[in-house]
């Protein structure tokens, strides 16, 4: 069995529980042989997530919402409420986050649970301890790899409880969107401790951007289980706003990357550390997270 996964609070500088939902189906999927069984036969594929999804539209599904924000003490106060479907609650939307007044300063694209890496090397990035993945590989272009050679890559992994809407943390231009095929295995940390270069297994959507600030950045946005679909509203071309909305999963647990070039940012000390440490951060919308090179 595994130990309770820990997370570091920025704010408070201690270690703290990581708050996961479906812990007990997880261990059964990632821990048992008839769970890897149905995991290679049916939770891996786009069917299961697509029923899914098709379940959070019928109202029936508003029980789960209100569990959730029980649970885990979800402010929504924000947003508008009741909300009638799962869906309704997954997606709720911020048409703005604040981001750093300072321009030179990265804030966080997304709410969750972060990793950084400096100087990394694009054949060997980690995936956790013990488990390495080649970016070539994630995004199936040997070139567009070696561009961050010596660069900065940032992870943010968002579990079912967060605010799945990301928002931009620079001006700047969209470049080029690139949609990638994979399957939908989960990012909670047990699968990702099973499974060998999940990453790059898993349907994802790579959006290069130049930024105002941060040079050429290059986004990931990785789906999961549960996830239906990778939501943009923009196009190739799309001129982007600081703090703006950038998208949307929906519904389930999702990840995105920022990989940015060598020397165009550097993150802060305590999630470099706490990554080499092999421990995530608990980063919120907008919060700091590097500073421009």
């Amino acid at each position: 069995m595994h130990e309770p996964f820990v997370a570091y609070d920025r704010n408070t500088q201690t270690l703290v529980p990581q708050k996961t939902v479906a812990d007990g189906w997880m261990k059964w999927i990632y821990e048992t042989q008839p769970g890897r069984m149905a995991l290679g036969a049916l939770v891996k594929r786009k069917a299961v997530s697509s029923l899914y999804g098709w379940y959070c539209k019928r109202r029936a599904s508003a029980k789960m919402a209100q569990k959730l924000i029980d649970q885990y003490e979800i402010d929504v106060t924000p947003f508008a409420t009741p909300f009638r479907t799962y869906r309704d609650f997954f997606t709720r939307r911020l048409p703005y986050v604040p981001m750093p007044k300072q321009p030179e300063v990265l804030g966080a694209w997304a709410e969750g649970y972060a990793s950084a890496w400096q100087n990394i090397d694009p054949r060997c990035l980690i995936q956790v301890k013990g488990m390495e993945y080649d970016l070539a590989d994630l995004l199936c272009d040997g070139a567009l790899a070696a561009k961050y050679a010596g660069g900065t890559m940032i992870r943010i992994r968002l579990a079912p409880q967060h605010y799945h809407h990301f928002h931009w943390f620079d001006g700047g231009v969209v470049q080029q969107v690139r949609d990638i095929k994979g399957q939908y295995y989960s990012v909670h940390p047990l699968a990702l401790g099973r499974i060998a270069a999940l990453y790059c297994q898993n349907k994802r959507r790579a959006v290069q951007v130049k930024t105002d600030q941060f040079g050429s950045v290059l986004l990931v946005e990785v789906g999961a289980t549960m996830i239906g679909s990778i939501l943009n509203p923009f196009s190739e071309g799309s001129a982007v706003k600081r703090g703006e909305d950038g998208g949307y999963f929906a519904p389930g647990g999702s990840m995105i990357l920022g990989l940015f070039e060598k020397d165009a940012i550097q993150a802060d000390e305590d999630l470099l550390c706490q990554t080499q440490a092999g421990r995530e951060c608990i980063v919120h919308l907008g919060e700091r997270l590097a500073v421009k090179g």
